[in-house]
């Protein structure tokens, strides 16, 4: 378990944060992009008060410190849509002067960077790759490899109390001086069989890292896709929520705990992602059997913790529509199922509390 604090990083330092191959967006809207915006704040909150995301208008040199982050969804292969073409030569020229200047000064967030050097290599016959990659030599070639693999992973940016878990809906109820563990594509009936939640737990105490406070945010995922399929879902709602309490139970006098409750369903006119399809549909239910599904158990969430003197974190009315739709108008643009980092619980932009989930 590394932290970014760790290897001691002049806070008087200019950090630029990309992604290895091109830059990362900064639209308000993208919520790709409000993952980096929350490491962005993350530095800032520990003193790092020079922090950007690099636009097309800045160079990888005018910094002292590059971060890579390769996204959350990342999965070690770097989708090149367009080829190993001029723009993704510029950038390896710019990372080989930024490394033989400063060798030390390349990081990674969360995800280990690929061999750019075999990456290269690999492409070597294919049409689509610049004229500049396709002659590379072997020794540049293996030169790429060595700063790939120079290049210092972490996976946070410092120890906290605060343990976040979910799935990739949690950075909308982020705060900062947080550990945020996203497990994308992670249901709550696969968090709570499979026992992830606590195995992360563990991992963290083995390194060291005791927590005092824990928040929860998994489950929409169920309710798009599962619970429907189940042959009494409403049956199945409540069982899972009595699972999701016994579950939580053994921390009851260790963690302050908070549960999220359900974001409410979009209307069904919404057009989404393939990533988002389970079985080849985009949800299984009704638009008012799914919401039924929210408000069973957004109901048996606040008794749960009711019961056990826990906190619940309630989206804001201003999320609903008149017909008490989730609103299109804070939903990332044009299309997903997450919420925009404009109506995440923390401002991202200016780094201060938006909502507080009362």
């Amino acid at each position: 378990m590394e932290f970014f604090l760790d290897f001691k990083v002049p806070y008087e330092s200019s950090i630029g944060i990309t992604n290895v191959l091109s830059n990362i967006t900064t639209k308000d809207d993208s919520h790709k992009g409000g993952w980096t915006k929350l490491l962005k704040c993350e530095l800032n909150n520990k003193g790092y008060r020079n922090v950007k995301i690099l636009s097309n208008k800045d160079s990888l040199n005018d910094f002292d410190i590059i971060i890579f982050d390769q996204g959350a969804e990342f999965k070690g292969t770097i989708n090149l849509f367009g080829g190993l073409d001029e723009k993704c030569h510029s950038r390896i020229r710019d990372l080989v002067i930024f490394y033989h200047k400063k060798p030390n000064s390349l990081f990674s967030w969360q995800n280990s960077i690929p061999d750019l050097g075999q990456l290269v290599k690999s492409r070597q016959n294919n049409k689509s790759t610049c004229v500049q990659l396709l002659n590379m030599s072997d020794d540049n070639i293996s030169a790429l490899t060595k700063m790939s693999q120079s290049i210092k992973v972490f996976n946070q940016v410092d120890v906290s109390p605060h343990l976040i878990y979910g799935d990739s809906h949690t950075p909308s109820i982020w705060t900062p001086h947080s550990i945020i563990e996203r497990q994308d594509g992670r249901t709550l009936f696969g968090t709570l069989t499979k026992e992830t939640l606590h195995e992360k737990i563990v991992q963290y105490n083995e390194a060291g890292i005791n927590f005092n406070e824990l928040t929860i945010y998994i489950g929409n995922i169920d309710i798009r896709h599962h619970l429907m399929r189940q042959e009494n879902p409403w049956q199945a709602a409540v069982k899972l929520i009595s699972l999701y309490e016994n579950h939580l139970l053994p921390y009851k006098d260790i963690y302050k705990i908070n549960v999220v409750q359900y974001l409410p369903i979009e209307d069904e006119s919404r057009k989404l992602p393939k990533t988002g399809y389970y079985k080849g549909t985009p949800f299984t239910g009704s638009w008012a059997e799914r919401s039924a599904l929210v408000e069973i158990m957004n109901n048996e969430i606040e008794a749960m913790c009711q019961r056990n003197g826990w906190s619940v974190y309630k989206h804001p009315r201003t999320f609903y529509n008149e017909t008490g739709q989730l609103t299109f108008d804070v939903m990332e643009k044009p299309k997903s199922v997450h919420l925009s980092p404009m109506h995440y619980r923390w401002d991202l932009n200016n780094n201060t509390e938006r909502y507080n989930g009362k």
